[in-house]
């Protein structure tokens, strides 16, 4: 989660009010009308789904602070939204850089004569921040199983680890965003139960659909509570893995 608060209605206008000096792009009252006018696309997942849907943004309404998105391609029941009540998560890219925030549902409204989704614009839009921590790949014969404490995910093994998070094959993609629990088994050392959260996603694999037993993304997270034990312990890794590398 992004810890995120909402806002709607006249609270909205009131703080698009305050302050003042040159306007700021990534302010949601000056970004969201930017991409909805450049109709940028954006990936959208209800909060604790691992599911991701293609959308595109499409207006903004300036009096009831609020932006419209095409609707998404697939069985509502699939996709179950309760106005006022849901919560969703936005991942997009705009002027090369990545963006993500929550907005609560606002009901399907029209706009331009077509059904749409509606949100009210969040108070904050997060900027995804590149890496900070050298990662290293296992030994081909020596993997770093991952195993989610999630009965319903299948067990996977990392492509690359570090001091800060972990990255894994996995055959969905998964938002930024989501925490979820695993467990960590490195070669010849105990087993690490943390927990991680998702930064994002990359294609793993294009060949998924010749070959479907085989895993199609690379998700990669953050740890989000490792004790210092556990953390000493994937130190040493990697710092034995950066040896292995130079030499």
């Amino acid at each position: 989660m992004f810890g995120l608060s909402l806002f709607k209605g006249s609270a909205g206008k009131n703080i698009k009010q305050v302050g003042g000096g040159l306007p700021n792009p990534t302010a949601p009252h000056n970004m969201i009308p930017a991409v909805c006018e450049k109709k940028v696309l954006v990936n959208i997942s209800m909060l604790g789904a691992l599911d991701i849907y293609e959308s595109k943004f499409l207006g903004y309404d300036e009096k009831t602070y609020a932006f419209y998105v095409a609707p998404i391609k697939t069985p509502m029941a699939d996709f179950a939204l309760t106005q006022d009540k849901t919560s969703v998560r936005f991942n997009f890219t705009f002027n090369n850089v990545r963006h993500r925030f929550r907005a609560l549902y606002a009901g399907i409204w029209k706009f331009n004569e077509l059904d749409t989704l509606k949100f009210f614009v969040p108070e904050q839009i997060e900027t995804v921040q590149r890496r900070e921590f050298y990662r290293v790949s296992p030994k081909m014969d020596q993997p770093v199983k991952v195993k989610f404490h999630y009965e319903r995910l299948e067990a996977s093994e990392a492509i690359d680890i570090s001091a800060g998070g972990v990255s894994f094959s996995f055959s969905k993609r998964i938002m930024p965003g989501v925490k979820l629990g695993l467990s960590l088994n490195i070669p010849n050392e105990r087993l690490i139960k943390t927990d991680v959260e998702t930064c994002g996603y990359g294609v793993f694999n294009d060949d998924m659909e010749k070959h479907s037993a085989l895993p199609a993304y690379k998700v990669r997270t953050k740890f989000s509570h490792l004790n210092l034990g556990d953390s000493e312990l994937i130190g040493h890794y990697v710092a034995k893995r950066q040896r292995d590398h130079v030499h």
